[in-house]
């Protein structure tokens, strides 16, 4: 019995590890987006004193 890739030929694969690695990327961005936008809103509670995170 051969070891058999998952994908038979690797063009397939390359495309399939490409969509991944771009869905990865866009979540990884998102992520720093909202870590970013919860800092600014500390931000201005704290430096500012405005009382912005009384709404959530």
């Amino acid at each position: 019995m051969k070891n058999k890739h998952y994908f038979e030929d690797k063009k397939a694969y390359d495309a399939y590890i490409k969509k991944w690695r771009i869905i990865q990327t866009i979540c990884v961005v998102i992520f720093i987006i909202i870590f970013l936008f919860l800092i600014y809103l500390v931000y201005q509670e704290v430096v500012c004193n405005k009382p912005v995170l009384n709404g959530l």
